[in-house]
């Protein structure tokens, strides 16, 4: 990610949303309601109001412009975020009194369900490019719409690379280590290098309580799929780099080192379930090499460091 402008990839998430809730096919506006849309088109229009690069010209993006592999793809990304959303308020169902969201870009979740789970604390954590787009039009907005911002909100700028989770959660006074919580990390861990990703993993054992809910994203580590080469590339182009990856052959294993017990495994198919029909999941584009795994940190480690690298085959990381 550059230094100087937000996410791209953050920015397109959010652009999709609003393109998708006004789509002339219902299957595809119902995956985006108006709250979503409209928050996102606060996002697009603050990154066009921060940010000189065209790239940013949310103008140039129409439902008529966009063709159906680019549709599809929105959808496999939406439908995404239905599971992730699905999964944290079953969390919080189950006792979890803390939500930490890595790599919020401009995902909608901590604006729309703090005001729906007020005892629960909601600590959002990403790259200060585009936490400062997120920071912008929260402040702007929450005088019109109070609900969006609140005590238990919490959005905290840093880059993983440089500043630890555990570092950055001891710093506030709001969070509670030990206690039941919910960790998310969707689209963020691949593009971290491996080392990072062992570091977080690591952090989570140590400041969760047993029990938490930890719901993560990854690419697999083989992955030859011509799609998926060029999509690598093209966020590579905008310097969103693709760095890790976990042979889901060796996940179940991987995660255990770090004290996660797997619970659910779910992919692009998956996750069309209970959002789509049988018919639009077959239009559905299915994006090969990614999963979503649903981990529950069964056991405390200890001494584990960061680097400790338990088995090197189960993960592939493009920085070495």
């Amino acid at each position: 990610m550059k230094d100087t402008e937000p996410s791209y990839t953050a920015f397109m998430l959010a652009v999709s949303q609003v393109l998708l809730h006004t789509h002339p096919e219902e299957r595809n506006r119902r995956l985006v309601n108006d709250e979503m849309a409209t928050m996102s088109q606060w996002f697009v229009d603050e990154c066009a109001h921060q940010t000189a690069d065209p790239k940013f010209d949310a103008s140039q993006y129409t439902v008529e412009s966009v063709n159906q592999d680019y549709t599809n793809l929105v959808q496999v990304d939406i439908l995404r975020k239905h599971v992730f959303e699905k999964n944290i308020r079953k969390a919080i169902a189950d006792g979890a009194t803390q939500v930490v969201i890595l790599g919020g870009g401009f995902d909608t979740l901590v604006m729309r369900l703090r005001k729906h789970f007020p005892e629960v604390q909601f600590f959002e954590i990403d790259h200060p490019s585009t936490s400062v787009v997120k920071k912008a039009v929260i402040e702007k907005k929450k005088a019109e719409y109070p609900d969006i911002d609140g005590p238990n909100a919490h959005y905290i700028a840093a880059d993983f690379e440089k500043t630890s989770l555990k570092e950055l959660l001891e710093k506030e006074k709001s969070f509670k280590p030990d206690s039941k919580t919910a960790f998310m990390a969707e689209g963020v861990l691949f593009y971290l290098r491996e080392s990072t990703v062992r570091g977080i993993l690591t952090d989570i054992n140590t400041l969760g309580g047993l029990g938490s809910q930890v719901i993560v994203e990854t690419l697999d580590a083989i992955n030859s799929s011509a799609q998926d080469q060029q999509l690598a590339a093209d966020v590579a182009s905008v310097g969103e780099d693709q760095r890790w990856a976990l042979d889901p052959a060796q996940a179940k294993r991987f995660f255990e080192m770090y004290g996660l017990s797997t619970r659910d495994v779910n992919d692009h198919r998956d996750r069309q379930v209970g959002f789509a029909t049988d018919a639009e999941m077959a239009s559905v584009r299915q994006q090969e090499g990614a999963k979503t795994y649903t981990l529950e940190l069964t056991s405390k480690l200890g001494r584990l460091s960061h680097y400790e690298r338990p088995d090197r085959t189960a993960a592939w990381d493009a920085s070495r």
